[in-house]
């Protein structure tokens, strides 16, 4: 795992990451951002700074968890994506 994580790490590329944030402020659709509280990669104050990229982005915190919370809280997880999913469903 440290090995895939380097790897990636080094074929990261700042430029690409910048010329992708530029076009954040265009994506008007509505976003969803689960976040881990107690992920030391991604803190909280990127997942604020994301959102505020974006017209129409909010944040879920995932409490108890860190980068993987999809094993940290599963279940916490299934239920804000469910939540999400019936928010923006159309209406019958």
């Amino acid at each position: 795992m440290r090995r895939d994580l380097r790897s990636l790490t080094r074929a990261l590329r700042p430029a690409v990451t910048r010329a992708a944030a530029t076009e954040l402020a265009a994506f008007d659709r509505p976003t969803w951002l689960a976040w881990a509280t107690d992920d030391r990669l991604f803190p909280l104050e990127h997942a604020y700074a994301l959102a505020a990229l974006m017209p129409n982005a909010q944040v879920e915190l995932i409490a108890d968890s860190r980068a993987f919370s999809m094993l940290d809280q599963t279940e916490v997880l299934a239920g804000l994506v469910s939540d999400f999913a019936v928010r923006r469903a159309p209406s019958a």
